[in-house]
């Protein structure tokens, strides 16, 4: 792998209750790559994803065995804070989640519970945030307007500009696209290349024309076991499992 490695999986099994939804999960993932993660509905693409920032742990019934390492360390050691793993690791879900005050205050409501700065400052991570996510130009004479009145694919941009201003190394996404029509969609991707030129990247996705153009790596999961993986091209264009032939054909879903 050409690029430095941030997150490691290693013999990776996690249970709800008693149903074992990932099994022996061992993988690597590369920095400022895009990587897809494909499969089944059922398959345990979203419960992977949940993993690296410990976002299952909301199910009182999950048992996790195995090691996750981001940048080396351990993120179920004792002691690891939640709080700054999810800092270091955010995370964007299907349908946009914006909160219920102003563009500005959605951007700003990070720093100001774990980076408190001046109004200046804040302001200025805030313009940066939102250059980043291409919506600045879009907002900026409406940064005390509801965020919620902003189209779909505006709100989907300003959830992951919410993550930028804490800095963090990988930002997972689950299906950001799904409640998007064709021009969000192709307007979020779009961003997403831009910002894997600076963070690591993990998408769950169903839409394997999508899976195709936006990432460089794959995950093809089946029955919560690592089907196969490898550069995109490949695993799309010459699987080696035949399972995974049948699934990127569409002989089944």
């Amino acid at each position: 792998m050409s690029s430095p490695v941030v997150i490691r999986t290693q013999a990776l099994h996690l249970w709800y209750g008693t149903f074992h939804a990932l099994k022996d999960v061992t993988l690597l993932f590369a920095a400022q790559r895009i990587t897809s993660l494909i499969g089944p509905s059922g398959c345990g693409k979203s419960t992977l994803l949940r993993c690296f920032n410990r976002m299952n742990e909301r199910f009182g019934n999950v048992r996790t065995q195995g090691a996750i390492l981001i940048h080396g360390h351990d993120i179920y050691a004792p002691g690891v804070s939640v709080i700054e793993l999810r800092q270091a690791v955010g995370m964007v879900f299907q349908r946009p989640n914006p909160l219920p005050v102003s563009v500005f205050e959605n951007v700003a409501f990070g720093l100001r519970i774990h980076r408190p700065l001046d109004r200046a400052a804040t302001r200025q991570l805030v313009e940066q945030a939102l250059t980043e996510v291409g919506l600045w130009n879009t907002v900026k004479d409406q940064l005390d307007h509801p965020a919620t009145e902003l189209p779909l694919d505006q709100q989907q941009k300003l959830c992951i500009a919410r993550l930028l201003p804490l800095k963090p190394s990988v930002i997972l996404m689950d299906e950001p696209c799904s409640a998007l029509d064709v021009a969000g969609t192709l307007a979020v991707e779009d961003l997403l290349r831009r910002l894997a030129s600076e963070y690591t990247i993990l998408v769950v996705t169903h839409n394997m024309v999508q899976a195709q153009r936006i990432s460089q790596d794959c995950v093809f999961m089946l029955n919560g076991e690592v089907a196969e993986t490898g550069p995109t091209a490949r695993v799309f264009q010459d699987p080696a499992d035949e399972r995974t032939r049948a699934y990127v054909s569409g002989r089944y879903a």
